[in-house]
């Protein structure tokens, strides 16, 4: 299942309007006769026309995008994101509330960041729908790697593996200091001593857009089998956690 990548249809430019005209997202949707109620228990209009049968994978695809919001990342477009995808089938209605509550929140806020979207899922509003979301979304994938579909983020990380690869075996292991966000020391050292493996992906995939892991046999310890490591997203690169 690849990660949700399509443009915003009309639900999307409302959320979008909630966004940018925050002052407005308790004042209900404006009509020939004026301003019309907005929906009982807080949620705008758009919150409540979001999807409500969303996949799973999508689902917490976007629900972790939030819930793993760096602090330099685009808070707006994971919220958008987030309003977008709506509730996968089946969501019980108090989890269905807390999202909507949860987005006519996000929506209603002067200043969108880090931050305040962490204040906001730590709030009244967002308790439900991060229980259900913490629950639900561990270990699922977004993007699985054995398919032969391939999202951005998919073929972002198999880039990664590549570039790796290709510094082990050509010798640049100084090259591997920029594909790591931690153990880059180890891997140079592995390198120039001649110890370093190649990577071959077996499988592993997309769990938010910050972050994967990957399923790899290391061709200098192809008797242990399998193992598995953590590739995180860093501004617009994906690095390997050594």
């Amino acid at each position: 299942m690849t990660a949700p990548t399509g443009r915003w249809t009309t639900l999307a430019a409302s959320a979008a309007a909630l966004l940018t005209l925050g002052g407005l997202a308790g004042c209900g949707e404006q009509t020939s006769d004026g301003w019309a109620d907005e929906p009982s228990g807080g949620a705008t209009t758009a919150a409540v026309a979001a999807p409500t049968d969303a996949s799973v994978p999508a689902f917490c695809y976007a629900y972790s995008g939030l819930a793993q919001l760096p602090a330099d990342a685009d808070a707006a477009g994971a919220v958008e994101r987030f309003a977008e995808t709506g509730t996968p089938s089946g969501t019980a209605d108090d989890v269905r509330a807390s999202y909507e509550a949860l987005v006519a929140d996000l929506g209603g806020l002067e200043a969108l960041d880090a931050t305040a979207v962490a204040d906001a899922l730590a709030g009244a509003d967002g308790d439900t729908l991060v229980d259900f979301g913490e629950s639900t979304c561990e270990g699922v994938y977004a993007d699985d790697f054995s398919d032969d579909a391939e999202s951005e983020d998919e073929t972002g990380v198999r880039a990664l593996v590549d570039a790796v690869n290709a510094a082990n075996k050509s010798g640049d292991c100084a090259a591997l200091a920029d594909l790591y966000a931690s153990g880059a020391d180890r891997a140079v050292d592995d390198c120039e001593s001649g110890g370093a493996s190649q990577l071959r992906l077996l499988g592993g995939g997309v769990l938010s857009p910050y972050s994967a892991e990957i399923e790899v046999v290391l061709s200098k310890a192809m008797d242990v089998g399998p193992t598995y490591l953590d590739v995180v997203r860093q501004g617009d690169a994906w690095l390997l956690v050594g």
